[in-house]
């Protein structure tokens, strides 16, 4: 046994002696026992003498060097990590099995000397292995020594007998080595406390601001729980899931779906946080059941730990269509020099699609597939690159019986997004040969791609998707309550999708006092909101849950000082709808009666609440945008004072003692202030025209009139026909035709228009006239060369006008619920449509005297004279 390991120390000798001769075989063997050396020295530059163990993709992998050829078994390297020794007979056949490096005997003499497990070592060894630790000298590389200065504290003590038993272990490595279980002493959080939540310390919380799409800084939450972006870990999901449908043919329309949905999250520019969020704003589907077999079946074991080998910024991305167009890219810059690519990027529109479209910029698909596996993250699920085939496999993908995963990736880019004018590549046939071009739109995403951090860092559990924040809202932010609307899994995201179509930079995190608050930065201003529905009010009078609120919207009264804080109460929904037989309101168990209903809102504004009646979720939303703007109008004009962020304001709450009358506090303090005293945040208007006539939101408007003896001496049946000629409703007594003749009159475009038999609004205040108005407003002020609305941009500003009589969004729920969209069809349809509906977006028709645009035009006119439209109030100024 002694002479083995002579002879190692007799091959290293000779490796010193320049003259002696020497065989390849001999070096390797050389610098396997230079390892032993090391081994014994010490337990840390064992790791460095070892090859590289970094991860890489099979179509990076470096060839093999000296060092690296005699550890090339993978299996034995696994045993050694986790300690077993019982191995000696497998590692005998591991090793008769590699025969690519060495000859026989020399694999004999490695297996003797690698898997010596005698615990009786001879002195003569002993001293001649020390004697070689003494003269060999190794410089370790600046990432082993800067792991080494990293880990020197928590290091384990030297075991000279634990590094002898490891001196004849294999040391083949091909995966991360794992640094051996070592006692660490327990740390201690001086923050924590028994049965409480851990706070962090106060200079960590810079780490947990969540910074949105937009630059909109949200505030500061140093106890708030954060959560992870799933984008990448959904996007390998729904991948690995596809892949299980392209053997069966009936699954073809699943696997064109999840392929899409691959995409889709690969190019999405907005995080989300939970699958609730992701099935409402991302699928737009209230389907679960299908998302969550896709989970389940796709799913990515232990991916936290393989979300740490990648590194997006060293241009490893989690989709092909990512590597596809950072790859296409790269092939158009390539083909520049450095000087035309920055200049490539200042070109305008029509020098860059022309420069795109030169064959010279297209790539080969041949040439493209290799590309894009080299820029795939070891993570995702398949590869693109047939190795078998001359082309790499573009023939293959090219055939129209071809069913695969990861080339439907590269055929969702050739299709056009919702609302765009273009896809993000082009496929040409060149020479027979399949060839891709870059298009603008693709050029800049691929610049984007490249630039971005994904996945982005924790965050709240949902923020608003904006590119580019309105400047009625830059610099405030709004806070949802986590449980407004029932939470995530009723109504939240629902709500939030409405916040997003009105362009409210806003976030989600839990509240303790009220369910809406605004924030400047990180402090928290002084107003306070509670929205109730109409069941909400009868079942919290009836829990006693209705006072305790009061009792806490107080307590936040009280922190930020009575002249300071304004508080309000959103009562949402009709009460006629919500009666029950025998004069009950919400559920007959709750036995409130309406009388109590009435009384209680009633007392609201008596005990220092300001009272808001909105008619839906939706309409609630549209008034909580307009109070945002006129917030920030009151914080840029210094009316409101900024003291506390949320922590010091739930902090200052807790100090307060129990058992405080806050109600009969506010009732003193208003009675001991002078009436025509005005509060600093009287600009925010907290009512609209159901609560009072507010000249605010109505515009006052002289009615023409004519004197009513003209008509006082006509029949009744001469009223109905003047009603009919002027297209007016002639049901009613004598005294309401009067009035209606003398009241405004219909245009004429829409007189000449229903002449025609074509579809016009039956009245001024409904649906479909608001639908034309929201439309004219927007095209008036874009010009002629406006491209239209989205469904959720066009929804957003007609329910804000508050023309049509019900709610635009309707007062029913469930699949019979009616809304205002409904009048859309009517809209488009006819020989003379009104809207047209292009790519997505909406606009009026124009070209005749009957078609939308003067149509609408008129009908905003008449709904002014009948004073219902809020248009000047959002910032519209039209002509008429």
């Amino acid at each position: 046994m002694s002479q083995v390991i002579d002879l190692c120390c007799s091959s290293s000798d000779e490796e010193d002696d320049d003259t002696a001769p020497q065989e390849e075989v001999d070096d390797q063997d050389d610098d396997s026992s230079d390892d032993e050396v090391e081994f014994v020295g010490s337990s840390t530059q064992v790791v460095a003498s070892k090859p590289n163990n970094t991860f890489v993709s099979p179509d990076d992998t470096p060839e093999k060097n000296e060092t690296t050829q005699q550890n090339s078994n993978p299996s034995s390297a696994r045993r050694t990590l986790f300690g077993r020794n019982d191995t000696r007979n497998r590692n005998k056949t591991a090793y008769a099995l590699d025969s690519d490096s060495s000859s026989d005997d020399d694999e004999l003499l490695n297996y003797n000397v690698l898997n010596f497990r005698s615990k009786k070592t001879s002195a003569a060894s002993s001293s001649s292995l020390k004697e070689k630790a003494k003269t060999s000298t190794f410089k370790p590389s600046p990432l082993i020594a800067a792991r080494k200065e990293n880990n020197a504290v928590l290091s384990p003590p030297s075991n000279p007998e634990l590094k002898r038993t490891r001196l004849h272990s294999p040391i083949t490595v091909q995966e991360p080595m794992k640094p051996a279980a070592a006692p660490v002493a327990k740390i201690v959080n001086p923050y924590s406390k028994q049965g409480r939540k851990k706070i962090p310390p106060r200079n960590e919380l810079a780490s947990l601001t969540s910074k949105s799409t937009a630059s909109q800084y949200y505030p500061q939450m140093a106890q708030s729980s954060l959560y992870d972006d799933l984008r990448p870990r959904y996007l390998l999901t729904f991948w690995k899931f596809a892949q299980t449908l392209q053997d069966a043919s009936y699954n073809l329309v699943k696997l064109d779906q999840y392929s899409k949905r691959v995409n889709a999250l690969a190019l999405s520019r907005f995080p989300f946080r939970s699958f609730e969020e992701y099935c409402i704003r991302f699928a737009n589907t209230s389907d679960t059941s299908g998302i969550q077999d896709a989970l389940r079946i796709g799913n990515i074991n232990n991916f936290a730990s393989l979300l740490k080998q990648c590194n997006n910024g060293n241009g490893r991305y989690f989709s092909i269509s990512e590597a596809c167009l950072v790859a296409l890219l790269e092939h158009v810059e390539s083909e520049t020099t450095r000087n035309d690519t920055l200049k490539l990027r200042d070109m305008d529109e029509i020098v860059l699609v022309d420069f795109l479209q030169r064959k010279e910029s297209w790539l080969l698909l041949s040439e493209l597939i290799p590309m894009i596996d080299s820029r795939l993250n070891p993570v995702c699920p398949g590869r693109l690159t047939r190795f078998h085939d001359g082309d790499n496999g573009a023939a293959f993908y090219t055939e129209k019986s071809t069913r695969s995963t990861e080339y439907k990736q590269i055929e969702k880019l050739q299709t056009k997004p919702r609302g765009e004018d273009s896809s993000y590549i082009k496929l040409h046939r060149h020479k027979g040969r399949v060839c891709y071009e870059l298009t603008k739109m693709g050029y800049e995403t691929a610049l984007w791609i490249r630039n971005r951090q994904f996945p982005e860092g924790k965050g709240h559990y949902r923020t608003s998707n904006l590119v580019q924040v309105d400047p009625r809202f830059d610099g405030i932010s709004l806070a949802v309550d986590n449980r407004e609307g029932g939470g995530p899994k009723k109504k939240l995201h629902y709500m939030c999708n409405k916040l997003d179509t009105l362009k409210i930079p806003y976030f989600v995190h839990p509240l303790s006092i009220g369910d809406y608050c605004f924030f400047a930065g990180d402090k928290l201003l002084p107003i306070l909101i509670e929205r109730k529905s109409i069941q909400d009010v009868a079942h919290s009078i009836y829990d006693k849950r209705w006072v305790n609120q009061k009792k806490r919207m107080y307590h936040g009264q009280y922190v930020f000082g009575h002249q300071n804080c304004r508080m309000a109460y959103i009562i949402e929904g009709r009460k006629e709808s919500q009666q029950l037989s025998g004069g009950y309101v919400g559920q007959l168990q709750h036995n409130v009666s309406s009388e109590q209903f009435d009384k209680e809102i009633e007392n609201l504004q008596s005990e220092g609440f300001d009272v808001l009646h909105t008619q839906s979720p939706d309409h609630s939303m549209v008034e909580l945008s307009r109070w945002a703007a006129k917030v920030l109008q009151d914080y840029r004009s210094n009316k409101m004072k900024t003291e506390f962020t949320l922590e010091e304001f739930q902090r200052e709450v807790k100090k307060i003692p129990k058992g405080v009358n806050f109600s009969k506090i506010a009732r003193d303090w208003a009675e001991s202030k002078p009436s025509l005293e005005e509060k600093v945040t009287d600009t925010v208007d907290l009512t609209v025209a159901s609560n009072k006539e507010s000249k605010q939101l109505k515009l006052a408007f002289e009615k023409p009139t004519k004197a009513h003896n003209e008509y006082t001496g006509w029949k009744v049946s001469e009223l109905q026909q003047e009603c009919v000629k002027f297209g007016l409703s002639k049901t009613g007594k004598k005294a309401d035709l009067i009035d209606r003749l003398n009241g405004p009159r219909p245009p004429s475009v829409l007189l000449e228009r229903k002449a025609k038999g074509c579809y016009v609004p039956s009245r001024y205040n409904t649906c479909a006239t608001a639908l034309l108005v929201a439309l004219y407003l927007e095209q008036e002020k874009n010009g002629p060369d406006w491209k239209g609305m989205t469904k959720d941009e066009l929804y957003a500003l007609t329910e804000a006008l508050d023309i049509s009589k019900d709610p635009f969004s309707g007062v029913q729920t469930g699949q019979y619920k009616y809304d205002g969209w409904s009048s859309m069809s009517d809209l488009r349809g006819g020989e003379f449509p009104l809207v047209l509906l292009q790519r997505g977006h909406f606009r009026l028709t124009t070209g005749t005297d009957i078609s939308g645009y003067p149509l609408a035009k008129a009908l905003h006119k008449w709904c002014l004279e009948h004073g219902k439209c809020t248009c000047q109030t959002l910032g519209y100024h039209p002509s008429d």
